[in-house]
């Protein structure tokens, strides 16, 4: 990565892409990545910070795959100068602030999103027969029918909360609208003039699902609860801890009918949205809490190796070792979701799966004629840097094609209420032949932008090939 004289990051045209963890462990992901021409590398090791940063900088990396054990916060983002990170999941631990601020795009892949609804409708199914229970009490050599019975939780009768409704609360409402009595959900910062929100409201009144403006306000209606969000979520919302001690005690008070508990808890997202397994387990001792089912565990629960539950493990203490995420076919269908959601990003600029920016890019056929090429920038949301861009493409003699993004939503940033830099994808002419000469050009300009007075209006720029000609001049550029 080039950074010039006013602070501008030339980003290369990505070939070397690290592979953190254990994403999909057959390689089908390496020979996809092979093929295209790109340079996939396994690294180790990748949870420890100073080890990842040191092993991307030997890689060389100009894009990282990560599912969540792996922290890209912004010391390993700033260092590494990567170009992207491509999430192997649907939440990969990455400081999202931080990467928007330098430039860095982040990406993901909902491969598991079936699975985790089939495992909620699992759940709440063997919450309704008294499956899960009743199976936990003969595990403890326990006969129990009566108890298993009286804790048995109809379906008809569960009104089902869901925190995130993003694309997996969504799915699990769909699943679940008409078999239960009912669906209420409740999401972060949700204003109604953001496209997004829009959709989010369209789907909750299409499906009958009930809106709650806050997460107290649904519990005080729900007697289910399943959570569906990320530690940091696109909102840049802090969900750490969640459920706390005190909110799950009082709401399964509340639930208390005839002298048993009716709070039924699924934590498929995150360990630490909720309590440790040994305070849940506190809470189903003292009759607080019908059952909870935890399938992302706090890691600090595995000791070499091996799983430990609580002492005397309440039989309503469900936990599977997060297979919300598992599966050989989601891990085969990963790498082939990962492959195209990167080389999309890589040869086209295109932003798949982003919550926040709609395209309206122009189509191949114009994009691969002689003389186009595409700029993939990020600049800052500070009044007139947009017009300045395009003030530096008309300087450096190009032409300003149209397919620019269309800038639909705002997300909480580190320091301000918005995020202060935005990606921008933009289809350009005029080259004729002579990429060298007008790459360098434009960007001499872009960079000029920063040092006119007005601070670090574009933090990144990267060209997008769209002929192989154009693809070997830059990368002798840009390395």
């Amino acid at each position: 990565m080039a950074i010039l004289e006013n602070g501008l990051n030339l980003q290369p045209d990505p070939v070397n892409i690290a592979i953190a963890e254990d994403v999909d462990k057959k390689k089908g992901l390496d020979r996809l990545l092979t093929a295209r021409g790109l340079n996939p590398v396994r690294i180790e090791n990748s949870k420890d910070p100073k080890v990842l940063i040191r092993s991307l900088r030997d890689v060389d990396a100009h894009a990282a795959v990560t599912r969540t054990s792996s922290t890209f916060d912004c010391e390993v983002l700033e260092t590494a100068k990567l170009s992207v990170v491509q999430g192997a999941c649907k939440g990969p631990h990455v400081d999202v602030a931080a990467a928007q601020e330098l430039g860095t795009e982040v990406l993901k892949v909902d491969t598991n999103r079936q699975q985790v609804i089939d495992l909620v409708y699992a759940c709440l199914h063997s919450a309704a027969s008294g499956l899960a229970i009743g199976n936990n009490f003969g595990r403890k050599n326990q006969w129990s029918k009566s108890e298993t019975s009286r804790g048995i939780l109809p379906r008809d009768e569960m009104r089902v909360g869901i925190v995130g409704y993003g694309d997996i609360g969504q799915g699990v409402t769909e699943r679940l609208s008409d078999e239960v009595e009912g669906v209420g959900a409740y999401n972060h910062q949700f204003e109604l003039e953001r496209p997004y929100d829009r959709r989010i409201k369209s789907h909750a009144e299409q499906h009958g699902t009930r809106w709650f403006s806050s997460v107290e306000a649904m519990l005080e209606w729900a007697n289910v609860l399943s959570l569906h969000v990320d530690e940091v979520d696109a909102m840049g919302n802090k969900n750490k801890g969640l459920m706390s001690m005190e909110t799950l005690r009082e709401w399964g008070l509340r639930n208390i009918v005839d002298g048993v508990p009716r709070g039924i808890l699924l934590n498929i997202a995150r360990g630490s949205l909720t309590p440790s397994l040994e305070d849940l387990n506190t809470l189903l001792e003292e009759g607080l809490l019908h059952s909870a089912f935890v399938d992302a565990h706090d890691k600090n629960i595995e000791v070499k190796g091996a799983f430990k539950l609580p002492d005397n493990a309440h039989p309503g203490l469900v936990t599977t070792p997060h297979i919300g995420g598992s599966g050989s076919r989601i891990e085969i269908n990963t790498g082939r979701d990962v492959d195209k959601v990167l080389s999309a990003w890589i040869n086209e600029g295109s932003f798949t799966g982003s919550r926040v920016f709609q395209h309206e890019v122009m189509d191949a056929a114009s994009l691969n004629t002689e003389g186009n090429m595409l700029l993939r920038i990020a600049r800052s949301t500070q009044k007139g840097s947009s017009d300045a861009v395009e003030q530096a493409i008309m300087r450096a003699g190009l032409e300003n094609l149209g397919g620019d993004i269309s800038l639909t939503d705002r997300i909480a940033g580190s320091r301000t209420k918005t995020w202060s830099v935005v990606p921008h994808l933009i289809a350009m002419s005029g080259f004729n032949g002579n990429y060298g000469d007008k790459v360098q050009a434009l960007a001499r300009e872009l960079d000029a932008i920063n040092g006119e007075g007005r601070g670090r209006m574009v933090v990144a720029a990267r060209f997008i090939p769209t002929t192989q000609v154009q693809r070997a001049t830059l990368r002798e550029m840009i390395k």
